[in-house]
């Protein structure tokens, strides 16, 4: 379930939360997409992957819309 593995609690949440982001719900987004989904689409920056040997790293949980990931980095710093 796409919910759930985006760390909605309900299938409701996600639909109020994907309206809210994208003003259609759902349903009515995937019943106007005419061709499969490109990630390429999205505009994103280039993502690498390194390996550092002996880094320390740290990690907050964040579940839920990225525009309300600012306090997760408050609570970093």
């Amino acid at each position: 379930d796409v919910a759930q593995r985006a760390g909605y609690e309900s299938d409701a949440a996600f639909n109020r939360a994907f309206g809210a982001t994208f003003g259609i719900s759902p349903g009515r987004y995937r019943a106007t997409r005419s061709r499969p989904f490109d990630p390429k689409e999205l505009g994103m920056y280039p993502i690498t992957i390194e390996t550092f040997p002996g880094a320390v790293l740290a990690a907050l949980p964040h579940h839920g819309s990225y525009q309300e990931i600012g306090p997760v980095f408050t609570r970093a710093f």
